[in-house]
């Protein structure tokens, strides 16, 4: 076997390489017949050594080569190396790995590209399964607000996002909860350009007509997913309601943040903003939301259109 594993997403290409690894392994846990190779300094004579050597009481012998298409900047040995492929035992099986993308004209990635893995990064869809997944693994649930809102607002760095997981996961379990809903990833999770979107939210409902535009065109700029936006804007009014709801009931305002089981420092930038609204005021720009939220799911309004409507009609 020679085979090829590389790609941006070092979080799977790594976990597909651990796997033959540890197969490997079964028949040889000393590691008697194991060698791994540092392909950035690597020259002729380590190549040839590694698979010439045949295998100590075993039917096979595993070179593991790391980053040599990638970091090695010899192009004659590149050449050599190529040459030589197809002259190496069959007791020795070569893996090349490269924690990124090599050069594809090189002969011999051409020639490695028969038995290659492309790990390229996560997009879309495929990223909310790897939050399901993950969470399925853990025996817990999630909304799907909040795996619309990590997948739209981290980029697709699957280290980052599992340690997120994670940290969601003893959060929730720490409340007592088996799910973990859009208001913990709000909560705990920096997001990419999170302050950005918090500005945009709190331009909005401060009725602000000439910030909320600004702000919404910024981060449609530099491509603040629209589902993002809608998540905090829908996240910001739920939190105005409760909080409008104890203040009506009486509740002092030194206790609001415990009561209302929300971070002092939203509480805090949120209660000015209250004064604009009315209980049933809120109460009805929440209904609006939701009514534009199930529309953008079930395709009837594009995202973009729908946070220009929401723009225009709230920030009056």
């Amino acid at each position: 076997m020679i085979k090829l594993i590389y790609g941006q997403d070092t979080y799977r290409s790594k976990k597909k390489l651990s796997e033959i690894l540890a197969e490997f392994l079964v028949s040889d846990p000393n590691k008697m017949n194991l060698e791994q190779i540092d392909g950035a300094e690597m020259a002729y004579g380590d190549f040839d050594r590694a698979i010439s050597t045949m295998p100590f009481l075993a039917e096979k012998r595993l070179v593991i080569i790391t980053n040599f298409l990638t970091k090695n900047k010899d192009s004659d040995l590149k050449s050599k190396i190529a040459d030589r492929i197809g002259k190496i035992s069959d007791q020795v099986d070569i893996i090349f790995f490269e924690s990124g993308d090599p050069d594809k004209r090189v002969s011999l990635f051409k020639k490695l590209s028969a038995d290659a893995e492309n790990f390229a990064p996560l997009v879309g869809s495929d990223i909310d399964k790897f939050i399901l997944e993950n969470i399925k693994k853990s025996g817990m649930e999630i909304d799907f607000q909040a795996v619309r809102l990590l997948s739209s607002g981290l980029s697709a760095d699957l280290n980052r996002l599992e340690n997120e997981l994670q940290k969601l996961i003893l959060y929730a379990k720490s409340q007592g909860r088996k799910k973990i809903i859009e208001a913990d990833v709000l909560e705990l999770v920096e997001m990419d350009n999170n302050a950005n979107v918090f500005h945009f939210v709190e331009a909005l409902s401060g009725k602000n007509q000439k910030m909320a535009p600004q702000h919404l065109y910024n981060l449609i700029k530099i491509g603040e997913p629209e589902i993002k936006i809608l998540s905090m804007i829908v996240y910001q009014y739920r939190n105005m309601i409760i909080l409008k709801d104890f203040i009506e009931s009486g509740e002092a305002v030194a206790g609001l943040a415990s009561k209302a089981k929300m971070h002092p420092f939203v509480v805090q930038k949120t209660l000015p903003i209250l004064k604009k609204y009315s209980l049933a005021q809120l109460i009805g720009v929440y209904s609006y939301l939701q009514k534009i939220d199930s529309e953008i799911k079930t395709g009837e309004i594009e995202p973009r259109i729908a946070i220009d409507m929401i723009v225009a009609k709230l920030a009056m």
